[in-house]
């Protein structure tokens, strides 16, 4: 375009605005002395404008500024479409307010002279730069319209442009197949014009879209032939955004550290050159991202502090969000837990503004790290997996597998190495997918930990070798650090500690270099163990007490260690009071860890690691007991710690059940579970028949793998649907002297408590009565575990139970001084632990009299939930006396018949009360218990509720264990449904007291979810009830109950009496009660 006379003034004035030289409130003033402006020069002016936004952006705005400025005459139209070049130019420039002020002139001149073409091409220009707008899906609808409105008017000059916009917002919101066909459509228009420009701009816009779908190498190949094209024009805006894309490519893909660094400052210097800002910040943030991977912290923090300061004086809400992202991830890797879980809250709810999909979630998945590190496994797995499951759905390969990654290394810490494994292995082939090798380190050595934690030591240092050689020749120099803490910690264990030492003390020296909390206090960890292995008692201390302090009391799972190696160290040198006392630090710790964790196998799973240490705390208090009071209450307190804490923590929590989730894959799982079920056993079915040996193994097998998946899939939900709301709830410690007034409160002076540990060899027992507090240790001998074999088996049908073998354990377990103690009035509060669960309690011989004559036996989970359990309230008040009966004699599903119920349902019917309810045989369905239950729960209407029909107990993951109806099976989970339940279920069904209990007594069992989903007592039987005594036995129990005597007096009564009248105790033995006397 040739220069227009009138044009040298223009730009003379331009060039003055553009240095400074002309304030900007004195150009309409020197705009008045110019050349008057038609749109032949204004056109002019433009284009040139448009040539310098390749170079110098701010020069470009300053030439239309000037031309605006000039153009306020008469005419109306030029008015407008000048405001319209400036926002453009600004856009250029990247000066959103700017370019909003802009528009809004343009706009307002087109409105009035109805130019529907011209105010399209103001949405576009509002919305040029979607990243910079407050809500991309909106930028990608505004733009979308704009698109047509344009095509409509004829202006066909901008609609490659505008597409490019468009294929922008999509991109931002993950649509890139739109993207990807609307840059493709204007690549078209671009290479009829010859345009080489825009075809360069069409492939960074393919590049971005290629990177965040994990096509790196495709990408890469995308970047150089835009910087090809545009090396034969001056355009150093765009060469600029070819090394910031080039440099994210190099870090994202391969991990070229020093490659990306050298990317991000090229472009970053051009940025700074084309007075850029917003892009200067960007790349400020992405060298921040690129420090804190290489561990300088210092470095990050300084370049995030660039950033922010830059984003402050623009209120773009994405960018916003970038710089709380990038905080995040700094006070992470500082150890400033609260602060990084903070600043990813408040970005995720900014980025979910924007609209984008992804973002949202990369903060989910690095909240899920915050809460691992913090030592908060199963809020960790919560977001994960909230964050995976999003992610599966937006297919984007590099981010899921990062995901798997923390997933794997979450799993691995809960001790499920098979769930490690396997997101390892998926991590492993998403990031091949990417065909990049970043990250590949860590897979290596992530695998090398699990493989460590499984007791596979060569294979594990092996594998640490090969990944330390990566990284340090990618120069990563955090996972460099810890492939030798690992393989020092794993050199230490086949105890070729020469080469141990140099691999600890370069890891240790290394992460403290960069500043990396979580893993400085890890390898002060491995150091203490080095030290105390090698017999350097002093070293270990220090390197001990060098963990705890930099924990400063914030990472339990660093303090639990190194209190139990410093308690280790004490005991060895003989200063058992120094043990102990860091034994109960070690025990507070450990609480804290294990009160993250509300469901059962995980609390059971994760305390494999820690309990030889838990085991050696008690013995030490039990031994020690005989010479020091303080130790009777570490007894008791270690013990307390060390049992049931997810049943003491819905005891605590008191809340409503979970709504039932319609999950297709769950219902596809139940339904394989049952009809292998139905094969695998005929008892379930009338005309079933027995399998061929072969078959049925195979069959077995299935039904293990079909459940643990659904013990899976169903804890996954559990998970998604509780959220953080069980963090919420905090549990004070046992507290002894609290139970004791309570218990005196509630039972007067006549009870007793035994608090049982099994540790080994050893058993340890705290007995509590009103006075007394004592903790001794008992051998576990050779006759001693062979009666708890023959007395923990389910009894036959109709056979007696091995007397010799539950007199040794009464013995055993209530020492002659213990059992002077007992009348048979005296409450004798019980909490097994281990094997003793499977006991008959009440049939346990005293000498001639079983333990229900000698005493009132009740049994808790721990002295811990009893004491809940008594704070807990009461869910209502019903009729005094209503009773719920369900009786079924007769199963629609062909179960096998129970025709003693109806004799027990006959007896029973007259004690329901006037507002009582039967629900018999066709009756007892699940939408009468549901209607009975309503909103308020069963125990609105009823005190108790008794339960004759079929129970059935699932010994794998306990889930499915439950209560058989007339029409179908209900299983624990949909218990809560009915909740809270009356204050007294009884379960007059085979084996309704079995319970799965993970290690640390965690229960999954029908008895613990009743008194979880409210009831306050449970009765219910260890093994299949006798048809023909049980309607008697339960008859006995209901007349004492209603006549005044507490549930547990009344079974014990009505135990009394069957022995007294010569029944076997295998048909009264297995009758316990659970919960409160």
């Amino acid at each position: 375009m040739e220069q227009q006379p009138s044009a040298a003034a223009y730009l003379a004035e331009a060039e003055r605005l553009f240095h400074g030289r002309l304030p900007p409130e004195n150009l309409p003033h020197q705009a008045a002395q110019l050349p008057p402006l038609d749109r032949s020069l204004l056109e002019y002016l433009a284009g040139h404008a448009a040539q310098l936004a390749l170079t110098q952006p701010k020069h470009s705005w300053a030439v239309t500024a000037v031309a605006e400025a000039a153009a306020h005459t008469h005419d109306l139209f030029l008015q407008g479409l000048a405001a319209w070049h400036v926002a453009r130019a600004a856009n250029a420039w990247v000066r959103p307010q700017l370019v909003e002020a802009a528009i809004t002139r343009a706009r307002a001149a087109f409105v009035q002279l109805d130019e529907p073409g011209w105010l399209a091409a103001c949405d576009w220009q509002q919305n040029a730069l979607p990243w910079t707008r407050p809500n991309f899906k909106d930028a990608a609808a505004t733009l979308t319209n704009a698109l047509h409105s344009l095509e409509a008017a004829g202006f066909d000059h901008l609609l490659p442009d505008c597409r490019l916009s468009l294929a922008y917002a999509h991109l931002l919101i993950g649509n890139f197949d739109q993207a990807k066909e609307l840059t493709e459509a204007s690549e078209q228009i671009y290479q009829a014009q010859n345009d080489q420009l825009g075809l360069g701009r069409c492939l960074l816009t393919h590049a971005s879209r290629l990177r965040r779908q994990s096509h790196f190498a495709k990408a890469q190949n995308c970047l150089e032939q835009a910087m090809a094209q545009f090396q034969s024009t001056p355009a150093d805006v765009l060469t600029a955004q070819v090394y910031f894309q080039l440099a994210y490519v190099a870090y994202l893909s391969q991990d070229r550290f020093a490659v990306a660094e050298a990317r991000f400052d090229q472009a970053l210097a051009l940025f700074k050159m084309a007075d850029l800002p917003l892009w200067s910040a960007q790349c400020y943030a992405a060298l921040a991202q690129l420090y804190n991977e290489t561990g300088r912290l210092r470095e990050a923090g300084q370049a995030l502090r660039q950033a922010r300061e830059i984003y402050a004086s623009d209120e773009i809400v994405g960018l916003r969000a970038d710089a709380l992202l990038d905080s995040g991830r700094l006070e992470m890797l500082k150890g400033n837990y609260a602060a990084s879980l903070a600043y990813f809250a408040q970005a995720k709810i900014l980025y979910e503004q924007t609209g984008n999909e992804w973002l949202p979630t990369i903060c989910l998945s690095n909240q899920g790290q915050v809460c691992f590190r913090w030592g908060s496994y199963q809020q960790s797995l919560h977001f994960l997996e909230l964050a995976y499951s999003r992610l599966q759905v937006l297919n984007i390969p590099y981010r899921t597998a990062a995901c798997e990654k923390h997933l794997a290394y979450c799993w691995l810490k809960l001790g499920q190495f098979h769930l490690a494994h396997r997101f390892l292995e998926k991590a492993a082939t998403h990031y091949k997918l990417t065909q990049s090798g970043k990250y590949l380190y860590e897979i290596y050595n992530l695998r090398a930990a699990t493989l460590y934690y499984e007791n596979k030591d060569r294979e594990a240092i092996a594998c640490l070798q090969e990944s330390l050689s990566m990284a340090q020749q990618e120069n990563a120099a955090n996972e460099a650090a810890l492939s030798r803490r690992l393989l020092g910690e794993l050199y230490c264990v086949v105890q070729e500690y020469d080469q141990a030492l140099p691999h600890l003390i370069a890891a240790e020296a290394s992460f403290a270099e960069m500043g990396l909390l979580f893993e400085q206090t890890a390898c002060a960890i491995a150091l203490g163990r080095y030290y105390w292995q090698t017999g350097n008692e002093a070293a270990a201390q220090t390197a001990w007490q060098r963990a705890l302090d930099l924990s400063a009391g914030v990472l339990p799972d660093i303090d639990w260690q190194a209190q139990a190696g410093l308690a280790g160290v004490a005991r060895d040198q003989g200063k058992q009071s120094v043990a102990l006392t860091h034994y109960q630090e070690m025990s507070r710790a450990m609480a804290r860890l294990r009160r993250g964790l509300w469901q059962p196998s995980l609390a059971g799973s994760f305390l494999a690691r820690p309990l030889p240490y838990l085991d050696a705390a008690i013995h030490l208090a039990t031994q020690q007991a005989a010479h020091s009071e303080a130790a009777h209450e570490d007894a008791l307190q270690f013990i307390e710690e060390s049992k049931a804490q997810t049943v003491t923590r819905r005891v605590a929590s008191n809340l409503r059940p979970l709504n039932p989730v319609e999950s297709m894959a769950l219902n596809d799982v139940a339904a394989e579970i049952n009809w292998l079920q139905e094969k695998l056993w005929p008892g379930l079915a009338l005309t079933s028949e027995a399998l061929p040996p072969a078959e049925a193994a195979t069959l077995r097998q299935q039904l293990v793998e079909k459940v643990k998946a659904y013990d899976q899939l169903q804890g996954q939900l559990e998970r998604q649907q509780w959220g953080e709301q069980p963090e919420a709830i905090t549990l004070a410690a046992f507290n002894w002297e609290q139970f004791r007034r309570q218990a005196n409160r509630q039972l007067g002076q006549n009870w007793l408590a035994l608090d049982y540990y099994l540790a080994g060899d050893a058993l340890c027992t705290v007995l509590l009565t009103p006075r007394v507090r004592r903790a001794w240790e008992t051998a576990v001998s050779p006759p001693i575990r062979l009666a708890l074999q023959t007395a923990t088996r389910p009894a036959q049908t109709g056979a007696a139970l091995p007397e010799r073998a539950l007199a040794r354990l009464g013995a055993w377990l209530l020492p002659d001084w213990v059992q002077e103690k007992l009348t048979p009035a005296t409450t004798l509060i019980l909490s097994p632990h281990r094997q003793l669960h499977r006991l008959p309690w009440p049939a346990l011989r005293l000498g001639k009299r079983p333990l229900a004559a000698a005493c009132v036996p009740v049994l808790v989970p721990s002295l811990h939930s009893l004491s809940l359990m008594w704070q807990r309230p009461l869910a209502a008040c019903p009729p005094e006396g209503a009773g719920l009966l369900l009786a079924i004699a007769e199963f629609q599903g062909g179960r096998q018949p129970l025709p003693a119920v109806n004799r027990e349902a006959a007896l029973l019917s007259p004690l329901l009360g006037p507002a009582g309810r039967e629900l018999r045989d066709t009756a007892a369905t699940w939408d009468h218990l549901r209607t009975f239950a309503g909103e308020e729960g069963l125990a609105a209407r009823f005190t108790f509720w008794h339960i004759a029909s079929h129970a059935f107990y699932d010994g794998l993951s306990g889930r499915f264990s439950g209560v058989a109806l007339y029409d179908r099976d209900v299983l624990l989970d949909e218990l809560w449904q009915l909740a809270p339940l009356p204050p007294l279920v009884t379960l007059s069904a085979c084996s309704g007291g079995h319970s799965l209990v993970y290690t640390g007594d965690e229960h999954v069992s029908l008895t613990i979810t009743c008194l979880a989903a409210g009831a306050q007592r449970v009765v219910s039987s260890l093994w299949p009830v006798q048809d023909e005594s049980m309607p008697a036995l339960m008859a006995f129990f209901y007349h004492h109950w209603h006549n005044g005597a507490g549930a547990a007096m009344a079974l014990a009564l009505a135990q009394r009496a069957a022995h007294q009248a010569g029944l076997p105790s295998a048909q009264w033995g297995g009758l316990q009660i659970f919960g409160l006397p």
